[in-house]
């Protein structure tokens, strides 16, 4: 029986889950070793007392993405493997290169971006920060499709305390399909599994998404 896109990009984006959690646990752990072979060394009471804080914060963090780690594990099939090719993490760039990336990308095709992502974006938690690199590179592969020559784009990440927000934009050139690119419907399912959402309108000539995503995943 043939599998719906849906149903495959979601396992596809549990399966890129199941990649990353296990290396964002594994930092998780190894700054906990650090800090508590840092406080064999304190002699303060309140720098122990932050120590032990920090250490506090870093176990609560790893304890979630196990049981995030357990319920994508759960509810990825043990046979789903489509044959399509994840990128190796090494590969993928952080938020602000990949918004170097599009900036240039776009400026070469003769539009007019403005891509803003502070730099706060790449001290973010790995898994949010490798979906904010994949949303900045596919608006702008839309965008690049989509928008005409000269067209003002926007792509632009704010940081905040407890969420993180993408917002993109840009005029569009014709008739565009209502559907979203694979690439985006992709990224719709992943958030969707991480609790954020990614909507996506095409309304008086304009296209407009906005990405919602959790800070701590």
């Amino acid at each position: 029986m043939a599998v719906n896109y849906p149903d495959r990009a979601a396992v596809d984006e549990r399966r890129l889950l199941a990649q990353e959690l296990p290396d964002a646990i594994a930092h998780q752990l190894s700054s906990v070793a650090m800090h508590l072979m840092a406080s064999a060394e304190t002699t303060s009471p309140s720098g122990l007392r932050q120590t032990l804080v920090t250490i506090a914060e870093l176990n609560a963090e790893a304890l979630e993405d196990v049981r995030r780690l357990i319920r994508v594990l759960s509810e990825t099939p043990a046979t789903a493997a489509f044959g399509d090719p994840i990128a190796d993490l090494a590969q993928r760039l952080s938020p602000t290169a990949a918004a170097q990336a599009a900036r240039r990308g776009l400026s070469s095709a003769g539009l007019d971006p403005a891509v803003r992502v502070p730099f706060a974006a790449d001290r973010l938690g790995l898994t949010v920060r490798e979906t904010l690199s994949r949303l900045i590179s596919s608006c702008a592969a839309r965008m690049l499709l989509h928008t005409p020559t000269g067209g003002a784009c926007l792509i632009s990440v704010t940081v905040g305390e407890a969420s993180t927000e993408l917002q993109a934009q840009h005029p569009l050139r014709g008739a565009v399909a209502k559907q979203p690119e694979p690439a985006l419907r992709a990224l719709e399912v992943r958030l969707a599994i991480l609790g954020g959402t990614l909507t996506s309108t095409c309304r008086e000539g304009e296209w407009r998404a906005v990405a919602w995503l959790p800070r701590d995943v």
